[in-house]
């Protein structure tokens, strides 16, 4: 199964030095909603600070083709 996962997080913009709220999607292979969760730490836990998932959707992919 495939799963849309939305994260967001700040960071500062390189232009203005402000901080700005950043949005991101993500397609995951995963067989539940915690496993995807569960990867998203294992990716982004340790590289990126405070970061928020803010929906998980499964996905009507079935398959990626390569």
């Amino acid at each position: 199964m495939y799963y849309l996962a939305k994260i967001k997080f700040e960071a500062v913009n390189d232009q203005s030095g402000k901080l700005q709220t950043i949005k991101e999607e993500y397609l995951v292979s995963a067989e539940s909603v915690s496993e995807v969760a569960i990867k998203l730490n294992e990716k982004f836990g340790s590289g990126m600070s405070d970061f928020s998932v803010s929906a998980i959707t499964e996905s009507k992919i079935m398959e990626v083709v390569q």
